[in-house]
This record gives C-alpha cells, sequence and structure tokens, in this order.
C-alpha cells in the first residue's frame, strides 16, 4: 500500500468523523490489540450501531462551523487562500454515489497512483450516477457531508456572499479532464474486452482449421489410393481386351473348324469344351469390369467431391487468417494507445499532486493533531471505563468460581444419590421378591385353611342330630356346633360313667384322633 493510498483512507475517516463513527484498525507492527484498544473499538461499535443512518447536512453546519473557528483560530495557523480548488462538483457526484470508498476532494495527491488505481478509483462513478438520476431521488448521505465539512477546512473561511454564489464557477479546470480520460479508459476497456473475445474466437478457428488441414490430409491420402486403383482398372481392361482377341481367334477356329466336322469329332467335342470354358471365363471378366467401372465411378465423385470441399476450405481459411491478421493489428494499436493514454494520465496526476501537496499535508497534520487530542480524551475516558469494567469482569469471575464450585458439590450430591437410589432399587426388586414368596406362601395357607374349615364344618354338621345348613356359614357358628357337640358328649360320657358302664376315657383317645387328620394334612401338603 504505497502512500497515495493512505492519504485516501485517511481523508475519507476524517471527512465522515462527524457522521459516522471511526473504525479502529489495528496497526501494521500489531498481530493483536490490547484491552484498552479493544473497549475503545467497541465503545465506537456501539455507537454506531445506535446512531440513526439518515443524518441530513443541516444538522452538522453548526458543528462544522465551530470547528472551522477554533481551528483557524489556534495559534500558528496558517491563513489560506480563498482561491483554493472547488471540490463542490465533486459534492454533486458523491451525493449520488454514497458507497464510494474514497475521498475526490484529495485528487491532487494522486502523484503516486498507477494506471490499475486510476482505472479502479473512477470506474464506479457513471453507473452510479445514473442508476440514481433513474431512481429520481437525491439523497443526503454521509459521504456528502463529510465532504463539505473537509471543503470547508480546504478552502479556508469563505464569505457567506460567496458561498451562495454560483457552484458551477468553482468548478476546476482538471476535473473535466479527468472526465475525458475516464471515459477514454473505459471505451478502452470496452475495446480491450472485444479484442479479447475476438481473440478467443480467432483461437477456436485456429483449432477448426487444425482439423480441416487433418481432413484434408486424410482425403489426399485417399486420393492417391483411388489414383492406384485406377492404375489397376487399366490393367483389368487390357487383359478384357486380351480375351476379346482371343474370342476372336477361338471364333476363327471354330468356322475353320466346321468344315472338318465330320471328319474329326473328337477335336469337335474338345473344341466345344474349350469353348464353353471361354464363354464362362469371358462372362466373369465382364462382371468384374462392371463392378471395376462402377467403382471407378464412385471414387470420381468421391474424388470431385474433396476436391471442392478442399477448395472452399481453403477459400475459409485464408478470409479467417485475413481476419486473425486485422485483429491482431487493432489489438497492437489498442495497446499502443492504452500506453500513450496511460503514461499521459500518470504525467497528469504528477502534475495535480505538485500544485497543492505541501497545503494538503499541512491541512491535513492540523487535523490529525486536533482529532488525536480527542482521541487521548476519549481513550482516558474508556480506560477508566476499562478498570471499572474490569473490576466487575472480576466479581462475575469469582462470582463464577463459587458457583462452579457449589455446582461440583451438587454433582457430588447427586452422584451420591444415584448410588443410593441404585441400593434402595435393588433392595426394592429383593422386597419384591419377598413379597411374591410371601404372597405364594399366604396362598398355600388360605387352601389349606379353607379345606380343614370345610373338613371340620362336615364333621361338625354330619354328627348325628345335627342340622345342615341352609346357607353360608360363618365361623363363630361352626364353632358354636362343634363346641355344643363337645359338651353334649362329655355330658353323654359323665352319664355313662354315672350309671356304671365301663367307657374308654376321653384323654387317651384324642392324641390319636388328634394325629390322624395331621397326618393328612402333611400327606396332602405336597400335592397341594
Amino acid at each position: 500500500m504505497n502512500l497515495m493510498t493512505k492519504g485516501f483512507s485517511e481523508l475519507q475517516e476524517l471527512s465522515s468523523r462527524r457522521q459516522q463513527t471511526p473504525v479502529w484498525k489495528l496497526p501494521s507492527g500489531r498481530s493483536t490489540l490490547s484491552k484498552s484498544a479493544q473497549a475503545v473499538r467497541r465503545y465506537y461499535e456501539n455507537q454506531a450501531d445506535i446512531k440513526p443512518a439518515g443524518v441530513s447536512a443541516s444538522e452538522y453546519e453548526p458543528q462544522v462551523e465551530e470547528l472551522q473557528r477554533s481551528f483557524l483560530m489556534r495559534p500558528g495557523c496558517p491563513r489560506f487562500s480563498n482561491r483554493a480548488t472547488s471540490t463542490s462538483y465533486l459534492e454533486s457526484t458523491l451525493s449520488h454515489s454514497p458507497d464510494l470508498s474514497f475521498n475526490l476532494s484529495t485528487i491532487s495527491l494522486s502523484s503516486q497512483l498507477n494506471f490499475e488505481e486510476w482505472n479502479a478509483a473512477f470506474q464506479n462513478t457513471y453507473p452510479l450516477e445514473s442508476a440514481t438520476k433513474a431512481a429520481g431521488q437525491l439523497l443526503l448521505s454521509k459521504s456528502f457531508s463529510g465532504l463539505s465539512k473537509w471543503k470547508s477546512f480546504t478552502e479556508g473561511i469563505v464569505p457567506a456572499e460567496q458561498q451562495r454564489g454560483p457552484i458551477e464557477s468553482k468548478i476546476p479546470w482538471y476535473i473535466d479532464v479527468i472526465r475525458e480520460k475516464e471515459r477514454c479508459l473505459l471505451m478502452m476497456g470496452e475495446k480491450i474486452n472485444r479484442l479479447s473475445r475476438c481473440e478467443a474466437e480467432c483461437a477456436r478457428k485456429d483449432d477448426v482449421i487444425s482439423i480441416l488441414r487433418e481432413e484434408i490430409e486424410n482425403l489426399k491420402k485417399h486420393l492417391e489410393l483411388l489414383r492406384r486403383e485406377s492404375v489397376i482398372t487399366e490393367e483389368y481392361s487390357e487383359m478384357q481386351q486380351k480375351g476379346l482377341r482371343q474370342e476372336d481367334m477361338e471364333k476363327e477356329l471354330l468356322s475353320g473348324t466346321e468344315i472338318e466336322v465330320a471328319s474329326e469329332e473328337e477335336e469337335e467335342n474338345e473344341a466345344e469344351a474349350e469353348e464353353k470354358a471361354s464363354l464362362i471365363k469371358l462372362r466373369e471378366f465382364q462382371q468384374m469390369n462392371q463392378e471395376l467401372c462402377k467403382e471407378l465411378e464412385k471414387a470420381k465423385t468421391d474424388y470431385d467431391m474433396a476436391t471442392g470441399a478442399i477448395t472452399s476450405l481453403q477459400r475459409q481459411l485464408a478470409f479467417q487468417e485475413s481476419q486473425l491478421r486485422r485483429a491482431e493489428s487493432e489489438k497492437e494499436m489498442l495497446q499502443k494507445e492504452l500506453r500513450e493514454r496511460g503514461s499521459q494520465l500518470q504525467a497528469m496526476s504528477a502534475k495535480f499532486s505538485s500544485l497543492r501537496e505541501e497545503r494538503k499535508r499541512e491541512e491535513m497534520m492540523g487535523i490529525i493533531e486536533r482529532e488525536n487530542y480527542k482521541l487521548r480524551q476519549d481513550i482516558v475516558e474508556q480506560e477508566s471505563r476499562l478498570a471499572e469494567k474490569n473490576k466487575l469482569i472480576d466479581d462475575l469471575q469469582s462470582k463464577i468460581n463459587q458457583l462452579q464450585a457449589e455446582v461440583m458439590v451438587a454433582q457430588h450430591h447427586m452422584q451420591k444419590q444415584l448410588c443410593d437410589q441404585s441400593e434402595t432399587q435393588s433392595q426394592v426388586e429383593a422386597l419384591k421378591h419377598a413379597e411374591q414368596q410371601a404372597k405364594v406362601a399366604l396362598e398355600c395357607i388360605s387352601a389349606r385353611f379353607e379345606r380343614f374349615r370345610s373338613k371340620i364344618i362336615q364333621a361338625t354338621y354330619s354328627a348325628a342330630g345335627a342340622k345342615s345348613p341352609q346357607a353360608e356359614i360363618s365361623d363363630e357358628e361352626a364353632l358354636e356346633a362343634m363346641q355344643r357337640i363337645i359338651s353334649e358328649r362329655l355330658d353323654y360320657h359323665q352319664m355313662l360313667k354315672q350309671k356304671g358302664v365301663k367307657v374308654p376315657s376321653l384323654f387317651s383317645s384324642e392324641p390319636a384322633n388328634l394325629s390322624s387328620p395331621n397326618s393328612k394334612t402333611t400327606k396332602k401338603s405336597p400335592v397341594k
């Protein structure tokens, strides 16, 4: 990046300082920004996001006048001439193209721009101007207001009457020259594009010509083969003539032999056989001759077509070669003209830069000093804010560490709870298994109890004198009936003893009676 491009970028930033927050760029010698620089950059980015976009130039007129007075009243300020080069014509152009990446008021600093940079700088002015005129709207952009502010510094203090004067009288003479050169450059660019297309077309036609030449060589080879075949046909014609002569001789011999037919039958038979063989050969030769004549006619037609195609291709080749030579000559002329125009443009840029380079440099240095002072103040404020933010960051970092410790403790408790939960799940599974076993045992016991109860009820109500139940019997009724039977038995036993009848005691027979049902139940329980 040379000095000219740096000057363009710096002047663009200075001209749009009030309308657009500055974009902080990283210095070339540093790989990363410091914390204070990062904070300043974030502050300006936030200000750029908050600030409205469509700001008119009328809002900044008091600020521009105040800055102008303060700048010109500073100690050691040089008094500039009021006959400076005006940029009002460029303002009208820039108002239609707000997205230009440079400020045209610094056109005199273009001594070190080459031809490619000038072409890249001016190639977008006319399309943008035509697009905005077609839309029919004239919007005051940030570049327009920045350019008006920069013009006030470059031209010095101008009276109000002179500011209200016609704008067309301040147009510099070299702007028309630059625009004319720009038009010439655009025309040359179009011609170069057309020549590049012609060059591509010529390359394509060269390929076609090479293909046609190969076809011509193949046709020549085919023609030589046909000529060789024509020699063969001549030999076949000679053989045919010889066959005709032999046929005439044979006819003469046959006419001579007719006189001696009667005397020489054997010779006649031989002559007939030879005649038949000669006729067969003659027919074969005639067929071959006809086939060769057809092939010769085909070869002649192919040869005529090939010669016509070759002549047409040769004519087309000559025409394309002439077009190629004409295009090459035009290309050389345009390249020569382009080099001459580039040298003229560089010479003009050198002349323009020598007119006001010193003055622009002094003005730019004054503005840079004032902006640097403001930036230092902003940096001090931002450093104080940065210290507060760093303190807040430290507090938040301590809170984050505390929360991380709490999270670790909570995770430890969670892991412990998961272990306890797994243990309780295993215990629950064991209890479920025990519950199932208890349910099975309870079902077995209930079944045995029901059988025992039914047997007791049967034994109770099967006794003599007992009434069979008509409805469902409860346990209390069955117990009362059993107790009544037992009491009646005891009474009967005592009555028999009182009468003197020998009766075995009830206590000796009861264990045996009790053991018998127990044995039955034990025998039936495995089956259950």
